[in-house]
């Protein structure tokens, strides 16, 4: 038998908690597409005003995203850096039943916030293409989850390889996947620490190129075909 985990803290809860011996875990990454880098000025996203900074969460959404932390954290900065846009990309879940009422509870928070000239919703579901050129189209993913024990996560993943660096609450795959390096990772429930975190970032682009760079080039090997040969082994292993 073997157990193939995204992260290694996730094989640390394996061995640790529920006594599998450590040879029976291997830890594959999560797969992304293989894209080309680029920077952000190079793509165009028209149904989103250019600003100086945009910022993006995406995937299905539900009320364990946190979007509502963000929005909090934004207008925390709105006055001090308003040259900013932050794009809420993904449809409503369709196995979620709260998520309708989640999407309204949104729409008031930005009137609440006073962010009806930084948000914009792309209420809509994206093939691959169009999803890995909006968020090469902004400058920062931003991945405000409400599951601490969230194992992981493609849509960090996937920002990750579309060289973007990332801005996350320290659920379990963040905490195991990120460093300083290629992302910030904060306290759950902490909006200071949120703001700050958006706001050291907004503030230095050649940061943020930096950690995009880092993002893109530490993804690498989590291409689909490289994931592809590593399950393959591990299934060489088991039949030999």
């Amino acid at each position: 038998m073997r157990l193939a985990v995204f992260s290694e803290i996730s094989a640390h809860i394996l061995t640790e908690n529920y006594g599998v011996a450590a040879k029976k875990v291997k830890v594959i990454p999560h797969g992304v597409p293989d894209v080309t880098f680029r920077h952000h000025e190079g793509v165009e996203l028209f149904e989103i005003p250019q600003r100086a900074i945009r910022f993006i969460s995406s995937g299905l959404l539900r009320p364990a995203k946190g979007i509502e932390d963000v929005f909090a954290a934004l207008a925390n900065i709105r006055d001090e850096f308003p040259d900013f846009a932050y794009v809420v990309c993904g449809i409503d879940h369709p196995r979620n039943t709260a998520a309708q009422e989640y999407r309204r509870h949104l729409l008031d928070a930005v009137a609440l916030h006073g962010l009806e000239d930084h948000v914009f919703f792309m209420n809509r579901f994206l093939e691959l293409n169009e999803m890995v050129r909006t968020i090469q189209a902004c400058d920062v993913g931003i991945l405000a989850y409400k599951f601490r024990e969230q194992s992981s996560s493609g849509v960090l993943a996937l920002t990750m390889s579309c060289g973007r660096p990332v801005i996350a609450t320290d659920f379990q795959y963040a905490r195991g996947i990120l460093n300083e390096q290629i992302g910030i990772v904060v306290q759950m429930g902490n909006e200071s620490a949120l703001t700050s975190a958006i706001e050291s970032l907004l503030c230095d682009s050649e940061r943020r190129k930096r950690m995009g760079e880092e993002s893109y080039n530490f993804t690498r090997k989590w291409v689909w075909h490289e994931v592809a040969r590593r399950y393959c082994e591990i299934i060489d292993e088991v039949n030999r």
